[in-house]
């Protein structure tokens, strides 16, 4: 009788899986409807976009850091012991308001020296500054739904907060024309948010048993969250910063050194998307080795293994679809692609290094954030500050001498090595998770894709979005071809479907 509540229980954290991956992809999709639209909404749109997301990239820093970072803390403390949410919630949250009160004063004050001599992002930079302080309470919120598995919830919150960003800054952007009139409706949507996700946590809540614990004490989560926060500054660090390392070590004229800013803006924007859609098997895995206070299980190893079999086939086929051809990719971004090739003739080269290394990076994060949930949060926070550094130094050497070819080829070598650190780590806490088998099948029927790409050399943007679906559906075929997909598979989709398997 136990196996069928052992499936049954699978089921339902798979499907938890399914449900935060479609609402990732509902992110990703909001965001780049955000990306397209934007330059085509008011005069100058490529320098908009450019200069929302150069300010975007210290503001994920601070916002990301204190959604991830908090929501993993809160999430390791409630998925243990799950009748301390409540006075969990409540404490943390007083917490958060001096946290991230202060964060966003000092970003705020910060923003002249932020924008340096483009004087164009202190408006933008400031009134983002409110979006720190809201969402530190909101990760506190986050982090509740998530100990505490309730899956649907999260995804219905973080899908809601996708459709009203998307609304309110493509509706600032037209009003105003201006990257700060875009922030203040991301504001305005991280508000919103906020306030959904106070109702779903308390709806959670009243679930719960009435008996209820104090949880861990004020300075005991705080010293736990400063080291989950410190790994997503570095991990931001990586993600964002690159953009600014353009502007800083690339040599040229004004001319020269804008387009390198639209380009690579592009660059990091594709090369993101396979790391962004690990993210939504983090947020499921993250729990379920919290509940087991990071032992050394032969159920845990499963759940890790299994988490990086799936991160790795669906990075690899997002990626070998975007990369395929990087020309016609960054056209579907950009509108005046080619003339910024034009100043950068081999610019699009670095798409295909940098979603190379975000492959090897979203494995990273994905070992990381076990290591996060098992109580080895120090472990993670060396391995990125690792990585973070050599990302810069080589960015030092590479960009001058071979332009943004040169810090997509920084960036793919230092999240490969980062990656092959944090398997050993992983390893010797929980034994072998590394999923060979899966990796060489990969490989192979990522050749094939890219070698039939070659080979489909039609311009626009129907032939783009046709190579894709032809790219995706290659690599399918192979994998199954390979037998990289089993009757155990199908099993797990049937009960995730609630159907039984035949």
């Amino acid at each position: 009788m136990s196996q069928p509540a052992t499936a049954n229980e699978a089921a339902k954290i798979a499907r938890g899986g399914l449900l935060l991956t479609g609402t990732k992809l509902w992110f990703l999709a909001g965001s780049y409807i955000i990306y397209f639209a934007m330059p085509r909404l008011a005069e100058h749109g490529d320098s908009i976009l450019g200069q929302f997301k150069a300010a975007g990239a210290w503001l994920s820093i601070l916002s990301t850091v204190l959604v991830q970072g908090t929501t993993q803390a809160v999430a390791r403390y409630v998925g243990a012991e799950p009748t301390c949410a409540r006075a969990l919630r409540r404490r943390v949250l007083l917490l958060q308001v001096c946290l991230g009160g202060g964060l966003s004063a000092i970003y705020f004050f910060a923003a002249p020296f932020i924008a340096g001599t483009d004087t164009q992002l202190i408006a933008p930079l400031r009134i983002s500054a409110l979006i720190p302080l809201i969402y530190s309470l909101y990760a506190v919120l986050l982090g509740i739904l998530n100990g505490t598995r309730a899956f649907g919830l999260q995804a219905a919150v973080d899908g809601s907060f996708t459709t009203a960003k998307v609304l309110f800054v493509l509706v600032a952007t037209w009003i105003t024309g201006t990257a700060g009139g875009a922030y203040a409706g991301f504001a305005a949507a991280a508000l919103f948010v906020l306030i959904a996700a106070h109702f779903a946590s308390s709806r959670v809540l009243d679930s719960q048993p009435s008996r209820a614990t104090a949880g861990p004490r004020v300075g005991e989560f705080l010293g736990y969250q400063l080291q989950t926060v410190g790994f997503m500054v570095a991990v931001q660090w990586l993600v964002q910063m690159d953009l600014w390392y353009v502007q800083w070590f690339l040599d040229g004229s004004d001319a020269v050194r804008d387009s390198a800013r639209s380009l690579y803006t592009a660059i990091q924007l594709f090369s993101q998307i396979p790391y962004s859609l690990v993210i939504a098997v983090t947020l499921v895995l993250f729990p379920l080795v919290s509940a087991t206070a990071g032992a050394a299980t032969e159920q845990t190893r499963r759940y890790v293994r299994e988490a990086l079999r799936w991160a790795l086939i669906i990075v690899a086929t997002s990626t070998v679809v975007l990369v395929a051809r990087p020309e016609a990719t960054l056209s579907l971004l950009l509108k005046d692609s080619a003339s910024h090739l034009l100043h950068h003739p081999l610019g699009a080269q670095g798409l295909a290094w940098l979603g190379a290394g975000y492959v090897a990076f979203a494995l990273f994060f994905l070992l990381c954030s076990t290591l996060n949930a098992a109580g080895a949060a120090l472990v993670s926070v060396g391995l990125a500050l690792s990585v973070a550094a050599m990302q810069l130094g080589l960015g030092m050497v590479l960009l001058p001498r071979y332009g943004i070819v040169g810090q997509g080829m920084a960036g793919c070598c230092a999240m490969v090595v980062g990656c092959a650190a944090a398997f050993i780590f992983v390893g010797r806490r929980f034994g072998n998770v590394f999923p060979f088998a899966t990796l060489l099948r990969v490989v192979v029927a990522a050749s094939f894709a890219l070698l039939l790409a070659h080979f489909l050399e039609g311009q626009g943007l129907i032939w783009t979005l046709l190579r894709f679906c032809i790219c995706a559906a290659v690599m399918f075929v192979t994998l199954v071809a390979l037998r990289e997909f089993g009757c155990a598979d199908r099993d797990k989709l049937m009960r995730m479907l609630g159907r039984k398997p035949k």
